[in-house]
């Protein structure tokens, strides 16, 4: 919430979860700040046909563990030996900075994260799970000028909400549900990094969802009004 998301979608392109039915209860029995919506991710299928699971070690700190130099050649022999026990996580620095620019331009590229729910300073997660939208606005826009402050928040906002069908949300306007991020655009920028990823974003002062407001500040206030977004696929009793 501290870094401005309203909506969660879970799942996309890693692991979900499994049976959903039973997470679509708990949410709802419990209440959550921001709205929910889940897919079945592909890691999700892995681990039910293969039983993999996911772990924190880098594979340059595991290198350097077994008294190895952490090369790359190393590094993929330790994650071979890791895969073969049963699983292993990795960050991948393999896209070009100036495609990431042009894709990013794109109309119909929207702006999201694979950035899974994470407690504050457990494991070692992806610095976009706490910056990625703080860093678009902070860094591709204010900075470098790659977008337009409103080309940006179109991206995130309205285009995912029309890709994924999410109906009503995404847009300020009479008869849409109230889900709406209030930041500085002279100050916000990210703070996480691959070394210290526990680091929330400045900028952001207050979090709406659902008309409610849950971030007043840059603090969290405990509301919880969050709901379970169910997409056009949804069949009653067959989640």
């Amino acid at each position: 919430m501290l870094q401005g998301v309203t909506t969660l979608t879970d799942g996309n392109d890693g692991t979900s979860p499994f049976p959903i039915k039973e997470h679509y209860q708990k949410i709802e029995n419990t209440r959550i700040s921001p709205n929910w919506a889940v897919f079945v991710g592909q890691g999700t299928i892995r681990q039910e046909v293969m039983g993999l699971e996911n772990r924190d070690p880098t594979a340059a700190e595991l290198s350097i563990e077994r008294g190895l130099e952490p090369s790359p050649y190393n590094a993929a022999m330790v994650v071979f030996e890791i895969i073969k026990g049963g699983g292993a996580s990795a960050v991948y620095h393999a896209i070009n900075s100036d495609d990431v620019d042009l894709i990013m331009q794109h109309p119909m590229t929207s702006i999201a994260s694979d950035g899974p729910m994470t407690v504050f300073g457990v494991g070692s997660p992806h610095p976009r799970t706490y910056g990625t939208f703080a860093r678009v606005l902070g860094s591709y826009v204010r900075e470098r000028n790659i977008l337009s402050l409103e080309e940006a928040v179109r991206k995130m906002t309205s285009l995912p909400a029309q890709i994924l069908s999410i109906k009503q949300r995404g847009l300020i306007k009479e008869g849409y549900y109230a889900d709406i991020t209030v930041f500085d655009s002279k100050t916000i920028i990210d703070n996480a990094t691959f070394e210290d990823p526990h680091q929330y974003a400045e900028g952001i002062h207050s979090v709406i969802v659902n008309g409610v407001i849950v971030v007043e500040q840059g603090v969290h206030n405990g509301n919880k009004p969050g709901k379970v977004l169910r997409g056009p696929g949804y069949i009653v009793g067959n989640e």
